[in-house]
């Protein structure tokens, strides 16, 4: 039986292939006709899937260009695990190396991996955010706030992208998506996480290049003090930072300077 499976799902993902040996249609109908229909299904399954996680990915390339490339990626990578939303999570890898995709559309692969960190933000999971309270202490403490590590929520993840491309994800938030937006090459990065205060919302907040990198550096696990080092070289207002931050409950706890390794 394992093997037939195997052949089956080998078969459905390649349609060069036969249907698997020993497959018979109940009325006796063309085997290879009833099987193309599972084939279409199969395929048909995962561009829907692909183009509900990356919408704007496919506004902006238009349904069919979009559902045509959708449909090249099943073929190079198909699921491997019965839970369909992590399959996709190589396309903006795979559309890098897609000599065709990656020339005509260098800024694809940025948005796929906007719209795929939207995904993991809306599935990740829970933590209460620090309290105002708790911040006008530590901000009462200078000297304290500064050796403090701070936890951000799950959900919190910084991009970086070679294409202006928050931008193109804002423009397409509309009632009517722009038809024609130039999307330019330059540094662009943002911060997407989910705001369990806003019942659940996935925000994509945008940051000016230094700002993310200090953001970054919270996330790793330095200190304010330490991740502060390099901000007034690189023009980031921290108090704007912290402020953002706080705002859309991104800090989901602190460790206190004794607590400190």
């Amino acid at each position: 039986m394992s093997a037939l499976l195997s052949a089956f799902a080998a078969a459905l993902r390649a349609p060069a292939l036969p249907p698997p040996p020993g497959l018979c249609a109940w009325n006796g109908s063309d085997v290879r006709t009833r099987f193309n229909v599972h084939r279409n299904t199969f395929v048909a399954g995962l561009v829907q899937a692909l183009g509900d996680t990356l919408p704007v990915c496919r506004q902006a390339l238009g349904a069919e260009t979009f559902d045509a490339l959708a449909k090249a990626y099943v073929h190079d990578d198909p699921p491997r695990s019965p839970v369909l939303s992590a399959w996709g999570q190589g396309f903006d890898a795979w559309v890098r190396a897609h000599p065709h995709a990656a020339s005509v559309w260098p800024w694809l692969a940025d948005l796929a991996r906007l719209e795929r960190a939207r995904a993991i933000a809306w599935t990740a999971g829970d933590a209460p955010a620090s309290s105002a309270p708790e911040f006008a202490a530590l901000c009462a403490q200078p000297e304290r706030l500064a050796r403090t590590r701070f936890t951000l929520h799950p959900s919190c993840q910084v991009l970086r992208f070679d294409w202006g491309v928050v931008d193109l994800w804002v423009a397409h938030q509309g009632a009517e998506p722009p038809a024609d937006l130039a999307v330019h090459e330059r540094a662009d990065a943002a911060l997407v996480l989910r705001d369990d205060a806003r019942d659940g919302a996935v925000l994509v907040l945008r940051l000016a290049p230094p700002a993310a990198a200090f953001v970054e550096r919270l996330a790793q696990g330095q200190t304010l003090g330490e991740a502060a080092l390099a901000a007034p070289a690189a023009g980031v207002d921290l108090a704007a930072c912290l402020a953002l931050l706080i705002r859309h409950r991104a800090i989901a706890g602190h460790a206190p300077p004794g607590d400190l390794p």
